[in-house]
């Protein structure tokens, strides 16, 4: 029931037989073993008395592999979120033995406190932020792990708020007079405006038009000055969820600050960040390095297994906005858990991100960034060859989003769109690819201002290829013929 050291060899054999499961798990073709339908109503057994030997708990993690949805196959191709990285799988397996809680330093997690640091200097120096030779404590790495975007993002918007409103954190926001966010319409992430929800800043958010899925340069310009001193924070992406496409950092940047200086400008590039490993695509990202504040989730771009997302701030002392001061966080130098707010104890999962730059290194991964995004422009282009099938995005990095029009010429939007649902549902039923579907507002062409619902592809596995791309297409070209077979 327990590790020591007489159920040392028994463990290991179920140790063993785990990770045959896992792996094989993560290279099966299908993207879901069993065909499962939505869950719509959950059976709570009743609570153990009895234990369950080891043997038959195995068993039943099994059977819940057999029907969980498989990212890292290689016909996975709606999310990036692979986690084959060997190195970080053993450096996840590791920390599960270790044990060690970040939150302080001096008796918790002296070791891997200082991996953390490194890691986080890594990524401010990839990013173009200045990093200091000597880390003489925790602040000074000018960053923090989380457990995800959602965290990262409100996290800055958390010291957004705490800088505009100077005496905020202690004398809270009773009596405060109104602060906006400015995200771009359409295409922001849940988070920021649930960010702005949970730091009491309510619904204190101005969408500003988008063109070609980026800010309208004019539109942000315009609200700005119509808001000149009332704006708490601006919002931009390096790779929104829906799209992936890259915001014209530098010319935002050039634009906020001309207006008022004082502006919090924060970049969600959970998505781009790995542009930076790219001497070639790198430029992408320019003018990210002038950002206030960078998100970056190495678990969805860098083969990570779940979970790993960091905010890092350009200038180190703006953490001190969310410091915490309590005698249970010892606030010896190091100790991490002094800026990591809605975070107490906490595992060392930047050891995930550790092992696998030290692994592979700065070229291997820019050869594989490289691939991915030459990858969905071939894609982009077979597509657009294609007489059946009607793109609705230039692909900036990983994301291609389209439409199955269909075989009869004279479908109208409405049929299209039904058709695409369909599709869609079937991909799901039948587990062999996966392409990720979600509601968005095209601005030109035939679907101009209407809601479609397109199949979007976006892969990180280092497994595809030309050729699993051209089956995916006959695939979907297949089905929607069936959908229309039945149809009439």
């Amino acid at each position: 029931m327990f590790i020591n050291q007489q159920t040392k060899r028994d463990f290991l054999q179920f140790v063993t037989r785990v990770c045959r499961l896992g792996y094989d798990f993560k290279n099966q073709t299908k993207t879901l073993a069993l065909p499962s339908s939505s869950v719509t109503e959950i059976i709570v057994p009743t609570l153990p008395v009895e234990g369950t030997e080891l043997p038959a708990l195995v068993d039943e993690f099994e059977q819940l592999l057999d029907k969980s949805v498989n990212f890292s196959s290689v016909n996975f191709m709606g999310f990036p979120d692979c986690g084959t990285s060997s190195a970080a799988i053993l450096a996840a397996i590791l920390l599960e033995f270790a044990q060690q809680n970040q939150i302080n330093q001096s008796f918790c997690s002296k070791t891997l406190t200082q991996i953390e640091l490194i890691t986080i200097c890594w990524m401010r120096k990839l990013l173009g932020y200045t990093v200091k030779d000597n880390i003489t404590s925790a602040l000074e790495a000018g960053g923090i792990c989380t457990n995800g975007g959602t965290a990262s993002n409100t996290t800055a918007l958390l010291i957004a708020r705490n800088k505009f409103y100077h005496e905020c954190a202690s004398t809270g926001l009773f009596g405060k007079s109104k602060a906006y966010v400015i995200i771009p319409e359409h295409i922001g992430h849940y988070s920021v405006k649930e960010s702005c929800s949970w730091i009491g800043l309510g619904d204190n958010f101005l969408e500003v038009p988008t063109c070609d899925f980026r800010y309208d340069l004019k539109q942000l310009n315009s609200t700005l000055h119509k808001y000149k001193g009332k704006i708490m924070a601006v919002v931009a992406y390096a790779g929104d969820s829906r799209t992936q496409t890259i915001e014209h950092l530098q010319d935002v940047y050039n634009i906020v600050k001309s207006v008022d200086e004082s502006i919090w400008l924060h970049c969600d590039a959970c998505h781009g960040f790995v542009l930076a490993f790219s001497k070639l695509l790198k430029s992408k990202i320019k003018g990210i390095e002038l950002f206030d504040s960078i998100t970056i989730d190495p678990h969805k771009a860098l083969y990570l297994p779940y979970t790993l997302s960091m905010l890092l701030v350009r200038d180190y002392n703006d953490l001190t906005f969310v410091q915490s001061k309590s005698e249970l966080i010892m606030s010896q130098n190091y100790d991490l858990g002094q800026f990591t707010p809605f975070i107490g104890s906490k595992r060392a999962d930047s050891l995930k991100l550790y092992a696998t730059v030290k692994n592979l290194g700065v070229s291997k991964i820019s050869e594989l960034i490289e691939k991915r995004v030459s990858l969905a422009t071939f894609l982009y282009e077979k597509l657009n060859k294609h007489r059946h099938f009607l793109t609705l995005n230039v692909p900036d990095y990983n994301a291609v989003m389209f439409l199955h029009t269909g075989f009869d010429q004279s479908a109208s939007v409405e049929e299209i769109i039904a058709l695409n649902k369909e599709i869609y549902q079937a991909l799901n039923q039948r587990g062999d690819y996966y392409l990720h579907q979600f509601p968005i507002i095209v601005q030109e062409g035939q679907f101009a201002n209407r809601v479609v619902y397109p199949l979007r592809y976006m892969s990180g596995n280092n497994n595809l290829d030309r050729q699993k791309i051209n089956q995916m297409l006959e695939y979907i070209d297949t089905i929607a013929k069936e959908v229309s077979n039945n149809a009439n």
